[in-house]
């Protein structure tokens, strides 16, 4: 998508706004097939603001925007697990239930997205396992977040 400048800084200055991205997400769950709306859904994934998204549609409809959520929403419950008390807003076990809903709801709407799902939890939990940590705090907090990951896991195989 090829947008003038003055077009892509008006939707630049659209995405700060929570309630311009909250319609922005909304309208390209409608409307799937609209170029810039898809070009907004992925300007509002590189922001970072995945837990907006994940509330909102179902990912699988965009890969990339799965892809990234997915890292992200892993990336979060890891520190969550491991005792980063920075790593959320809000109470930590509600952000944990929301992100494991979230995830068993967009990890399973389809065949490809629960595959994909499950091989990179084990590709996470397979790297993290392999890590030499010599600190033994960073090491605690790193087993549990594996154990984490580890349950998400039989999670959605369970799901």
């Amino acid at each position: 998508l090829k947008l003038s400048k003055a077009k892509a800084a008006f939707l630049q200055d659209m995405l700060v706004s929570d309630r311009w991205r909250r319609l922005l997400i909304d309208l390209s769950a409608a409307n799937k097939d609209s170029a810039v709306l898809m070009y907004c859904l992925q300007l509002i994934s590189k922001r970072g603001h995945h837990r907006e998204i994940a509330e909102r549609i179902n990912q699988s409809d965009y890969f990339g925007v799965f892809s990234a959520m997915l890292a992200s929403e892993l990336a979060i419950m890891g520190k969550i697990s491991a005792g980063d008390n920075n790593s959320a807003e809000g109470s930590q076990s509600d952000v944990s239930s929301s992100i494991g809903k979230d995830l068993r709801r967009t990890c399973t709407s389809t065949s490809y997205t629960y595959l994909y799902a499950l091989e990179a939890l084990e590709d996470l939990v397979k790297r993290a396992n392999a890590m030499e940590i010599d600190d033994p705090y960073i090491a605690a907090g790193m087993r549990r977040a594996v154990r984490k990951w580890e349950r998400i896991r039989e999670e959605l195989e369970e799901a």
